[in-house]
């Protein structure tokens, strides 16, 4: 991963990092695994200032000692995404995922991926983060727009090949004789909600900041997303000019009480 995506995935990151809402499975029986996929919601301005990536985590919330697992993952083939390594994500949280990842398929062109790990070392560690996948939204993507993240019991490329979630020191492959519940991921878009006119980089305040971005969008030193430009056009004649700049400066000092 060379440096420019690895800035904007450290950026996208810190933008998602606090929007993931989690479900965990229901189940009457105490499961022996429980796996949860983030349930994300996010805006149209978040997006167009994340390129349009969404990070997803896969968490483990219980298990039993695993030592060898392989699962699979289904994403809307609208989507395209990519796993995060452990160094990559160890250098955005300064923590280790605990699975590298093996992709059997190509998930770009089939909209799936088969998920493999071992390790001769036994695995606990409940409520933990074991993969994040960087999902792509179409650039048609619209408020209402629902993608999935869906679970996988068997690989769609290999008939007969299930999951598995395997304890050596009990020789327990809990895929097939335990109990594993997990609750299917979607990114869901939202609306945008109205900025305050003026506020050109969305801080929640007008100052001279704001003159300095307009100004630049003017110049062409800048692109304005749908929802700063929205904030910008404070004369509202359906376009970013030099009587925005002018008149937003006049507020600032006071000039004008109001758009």
């Amino acid at each position: 991963m060379n440096k420019k995506l690895s800035g904007l995935l450290i950026a996208t990151c810190m933008l998602f990092n606090n929007l993931s809402s989690i479900s965990l499975p229901i189940s009457a029986v105490k499961s022996d695994i429980e796996i949860s996929i983030d349930q994300v919601s996010v805006s149209m301005h978040q997006l167009e200032t994340s390129n349009y990536e969404v990070p997803v985590f896969i968490r483990l919330e219980q298990n039993e000692n695993l030592n060898a697992i392989e699962f699979g993952l289904e994403i809307d083939p609208n989507c395209r995404f990519e796993f995060i390594t452990k160094n990559t994500y160890a250098q955005i949280y300064n923590e280790m995922l605990n699975l590298e990842v093996s992709c059997k398929s190509s998930p770009n062109m089939d909209g799936y991926a088969w998920i493999t790990w071992a390790s001769n070392q036994p695995y606990f560690q409940e409520n933990s983060n074991i993969l994040l996948v960087l999902v792509k939204l179409p650039e048609t993507t619209q408020p209402n727009d629902y993608y999935y993240i869906n679970y996988l019991i068997q690989s769609p490329l290999n008939e007969g090949k299930n999951h598995i979630w395997y304890n050596y020191g009990t020789k327990t492959n809990y895929g097939t004789d335990g109990t594993i519940t997990w609750t299917d991921g979607y990114i869901q878009v939202i609306e945008d909600e109205e900025p305050l006119l003026g506020d050109v980089n969305l801080d929640g305040q007008v100052d001279i900041i704001d003159i300095i971005a307009i100004n630049k969008a003017i110049l062409g030193q800048k692109v304005l997303t749908s929802l700063e430009n929205k904030a910008s056009d404070v004369d509202h004649n359906g376009i970013v000019d030099p009587s925005d700049s002018l008149n937003i400066m006049k507020f600032i000092v006071g000039l004008i009480d109001e758009f």
